[in-house]
Protein backbone atom coordinates (compact mmCIF):
# COMPACT_ATOMS: atom_id res chain seq x y z
CA UNK A 1 0.00 0.00 0.00
CA UNK A 2 1.33 3.61 -1.04
CA UNK A 3 2.43 6.04 1.58
CA UNK A 4 2.63 9.73 1.54
CA UNK A 5 6.68 9.20 0.32
CA UNK A 6 5.71 6.96 -2.32
CA UNK A 7 3.42 9.83 -3.61
CA UNK A 8 5.69 12.60 -3.55
CA UNK A 9 8.31 10.39 -5.06
CA UNK A 10 6.24 9.57 -8.25
CA UNK A 11 4.96 13.47 -8.49
CA UNK A 12 8.24 14.93 -8.21
CA UNK A 13 6.97 16.92 -5.08
CA UNK A 14 8.33 16.75 -1.43
CA UNK A 15 6.09 15.00 0.93
CA UNK A 16 5.16 18.88 2.79
CA UNK A 17 3.46 19.46 -0.80
CA UNK A 18 1.49 15.68 -1.18
CA UNK A 19 0.27 16.64 3.12
CA UNK A 20 -0.92 19.84 1.96
CA UNK A 21 -2.32 18.76 -0.98
CA UNK A 22 -4.21 16.25 1.21
CA UNK A 23 -5.30 18.35 3.83
CA UNK A 24 -6.47 21.22 1.01
CA UNK A 25 -4.02 23.74 2.10
CA UNK A 26 -4.81 26.44 -0.44
CA UNK A 27 -1.40 27.54 -0.91
CA UNK A 28 -0.13 24.83 -3.28
CA UNK A 29 0.49 25.59 -7.15
CA UNK A 30 -2.16 24.13 -9.67
CA UNK A 31 0.65 21.72 -11.57
CA UNK A 32 1.87 20.41 -8.28
CA UNK A 33 -1.67 19.93 -6.92
CA UNK A 34 -2.80 17.96 -10.50
CA UNK A 35 0.71 15.72 -10.26
CA UNK A 36 0.11 14.29 -6.57
CA UNK A 37 -3.48 13.58 -7.51
CA UNK A 38 -2.32 11.55 -10.68
CA UNK A 39 0.48 9.94 -8.66
CA UNK A 40 -2.55 8.93 -5.87
CA UNK A 41 -4.68 7.87 -8.60
CA UNK A 42 -1.96 5.81 -10.57
CA UNK A 43 -0.76 4.40 -7.08
CA UNK A 44 -4.48 3.38 -5.88
CA UNK A 45 -3.76 5.67 -2.51
CA UNK A 46 -6.55 6.15 0.24
CA UNK A 47 -6.24 8.55 3.58
CA UNK A 48 -5.88 6.15 6.33
CA UNK A 49 -9.27 7.53 7.55
CA UNK A 50 -8.08 6.96 11.20
CA UNK A 51 -4.76 9.35 10.80
CA UNK A 52 -7.22 11.64 9.15
CA UNK A 53 -9.76 11.61 12.19
CA UNK A 54 -6.78 11.98 14.73
CA UNK A 55 -5.21 14.98 13.21
CA UNK A 56 -8.54 16.60 12.77
CA UNK A 57 -10.19 15.40 16.08
CA UNK A 58 -13.09 14.35 14.69
CA UNK A 59 -14.54 10.93 13.47
CA UNK A 60 -17.26 12.45 11.49
CA UNK A 61 -19.42 9.55 13.04
CA UNK A 62 -22.38 9.69 15.64
CA UNK A 63 -23.35 6.93 17.66
CA UNK A 64 -27.21 5.89 18.10
CA UNK A 65 -27.68 3.88 20.96
CA UNK A 66 -30.92 2.43 21.04
CA UNK A 67 -32.90 -0.50 22.90
CA UNK A 68 -33.85 -2.63 19.89
CA UNK A 69 -33.65 -2.01 15.76
CA UNK A 70 -36.65 -4.07 14.97
CA UNK A 71 -38.75 -1.67 17.46
CA UNK A 72 -41.23 -0.01 14.89
CA UNK A 73 -41.01 3.69 16.61
CA UNK A 74 -36.74 2.85 15.68
CA UNK A 75 -37.35 2.87 11.99
CA UNK A 76 -38.80 6.44 12.16
CA UNK A 77 -36.66 7.70 14.60
CA UNK A 78 -33.62 6.29 12.67
CA UNK A 79 -34.42 8.08 9.50
CA UNK A 80 -34.76 11.59 11.00
CA UNK A 81 -31.78 10.94 12.67
CA UNK A 82 -29.99 10.00 9.69
CA UNK A 83 -31.22 12.34 7.37
CA UNK A 84 -30.07 14.96 9.44
CA UNK A 85 -26.44 13.60 10.03
CA UNK A 86 -26.34 13.51 6.55
CA UNK A 87 -26.68 17.05 5.87
CA UNK A 88 -24.21 17.91 8.51
CA UNK A 89 -21.71 15.49 6.86
CA UNK A 90 -22.19 13.09 9.60
CA UNK A 91 -22.55 9.28 9.21
CA UNK A 92 -24.52 7.06 12.11
CA UNK A 93 -23.37 3.95 14.06
CA UNK A 94 -26.55 2.01 15.25
CA UNK A 95 -25.42 0.41 18.40
CA UNK A 96 -28.23 -2.00 19.71
CA UNK A 97 -28.43 -2.59 23.46
CA UNK A 98 -31.54 -5.48 23.58
CA UNK A 99 -32.51 -4.00 27.06
CA UNK A 100 -29.14 -4.55 28.33
CA UNK A 101 -27.64 -2.15 30.80
CA UNK A 102 -24.03 -3.14 30.69
CA UNK A 103 -24.24 -3.09 26.92
CA UNK A 104 -25.19 0.68 27.15
CA UNK A 105 -22.51 1.44 28.56
CA UNK A 106 -20.08 -0.31 27.27
CA UNK A 107 -21.20 1.68 23.79
CA UNK A 108 -21.35 5.46 26.08
CA UNK A 109 -17.58 4.19 26.19
CA UNK A 110 -17.11 4.77 22.64
CA UNK A 111 -17.36 8.44 23.78
CA UNK A 112 -14.38 8.63 26.34
CA UNK A 113 -12.91 6.58 23.90
CA UNK A 114 -12.89 9.33 21.15
CA UNK A 115 -14.30 7.16 18.47
CA UNK A 116 -17.74 8.80 17.93
CA UNK A 117 -18.04 12.74 17.92
CA UNK A 118 -21.33 12.28 19.70
CA UNK A 119 -24.37 9.96 21.14
CA UNK A 120 -28.32 9.88 20.78
CA UNK A 121 -29.08 7.87 23.90
CA UNK A 122 -32.56 6.35 23.16
CA UNK A 123 -34.63 5.19 26.24
CA UNK A 124 -31.83 5.33 29.09
CA UNK A 125 -31.37 2.22 30.71
CA UNK A 126 -29.38 2.91 33.21
CA UNK A 127 -29.75 5.15 36.13
CA UNK A 128 -28.23 8.95 35.56
CA UNK A 129 -25.43 8.36 37.91
CA UNK A 130 -23.96 5.88 35.85
CA UNK A 131 -24.44 7.60 32.53
CA UNK A 132 -23.38 11.19 34.27
CA UNK A 133 -19.35 10.40 33.92
CA UNK A 134 -19.70 9.83 29.77
CA UNK A 135 -21.17 13.44 29.41
CA UNK A 136 -18.56 15.14 29.67
CA UNK A 137 -16.44 13.43 26.95
CA UNK A 138 -18.07 15.02 24.30
CA UNK A 139 -22.01 15.91 23.14
CA UNK A 140 -24.52 13.25 24.31
CA UNK A 141 -28.28 13.54 23.80
CA UNK A 142 -31.35 11.76 25.79
CA UNK A 143 -34.03 10.78 22.95
CA UNK A 144 -37.19 9.41 24.41
CA UNK A 145 -35.91 9.76 28.07
CA UNK A 146 -36.44 12.54 30.40
CA UNK A 147 -34.33 12.27 33.43
CA UNK A 148 -34.34 15.30 36.28
CA UNK A 149 -31.26 15.23 37.41
CA UNK A 150 -29.65 15.27 33.52
CA UNK A 151 -27.26 18.39 32.81
CA UNK A 152 -27.69 17.28 28.99
CA UNK A 153 -29.82 17.99 26.28
CA UNK A 154 -33.68 15.75 25.87
CA UNK A 155 -35.69 15.15 23.04
CA UNK A 156 -39.07 13.15 24.30
CA UNK A 157 -42.56 12.01 23.27
CA UNK A 158 -44.99 13.38 25.23
CA UNK A 159 -46.94 10.33 26.06
CA UNK A 160 -49.37 11.99 28.35
CA UNK A 161 -50.70 13.84 25.17
CA UNK A 162 -50.58 11.52 22.61
CA UNK A 163 -52.07 9.15 25.09
CA UNK A 164 -54.93 11.76 25.82
CA UNK A 165 -55.50 12.75 22.22
CA UNK A 166 -55.85 8.65 20.93
CA UNK A 167 -58.48 8.50 23.86
CA UNK A 168 -60.00 11.64 23.11
CA UNK A 169 -60.24 10.49 19.50
CA UNK A 170 -61.92 6.87 20.61
CA UNK A 171 -64.45 8.74 22.68
CA UNK A 172 -65.43 10.89 19.68
CA UNK A 173 -65.88 7.59 17.80
CA UNK A 174 -68.59 6.38 20.47
CA UNK A 175 -66.25 3.91 22.07
CA UNK A 176 -66.78 3.56 25.61
CA UNK A 177 -64.97 0.04 26.67
CA UNK A 178 -60.95 1.23 26.38
CA UNK A 179 -58.64 -1.36 26.96
CA UNK A 180 -54.89 0.48 28.29
CA UNK A 181 -52.06 -1.80 27.80
CA UNK A 182 -48.85 -0.41 29.57
CA UNK A 183 -44.89 -1.97 29.57
CA UNK A 184 -41.79 -0.44 31.25
CA UNK A 185 -38.86 -2.89 31.45
CA UNK A 186 -40.45 -4.90 34.09
CA UNK A 187 -43.19 -3.65 35.25
CA UNK A 188 -46.53 -3.88 33.13
CA UNK A 189 -50.31 -2.29 33.20
CA UNK A 190 -53.54 -2.91 31.92
CA UNK A 191 -56.90 -2.07 32.21
CA UNK A 192 -60.19 -1.39 31.10
CA UNK A 193 -63.00 0.80 31.65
Amino acid sequence: MANIKDIAKKAGVSTATVSRVLNGHPYVSERSRLAVEEAMRQLNYTPNSSAVHLKRGKTGVIAAIIKRIDHPFMSGLMQGIGEVALRKGYQIMVCQTRVQAQEELRFLHLLQTKQVDGILLEDMQNDWEKVAPYASSGPLVLVNSYEKKATVPMVYVNNYNGARQALLHLVKKGHRSIAVCLAKQKNAFCTVQ
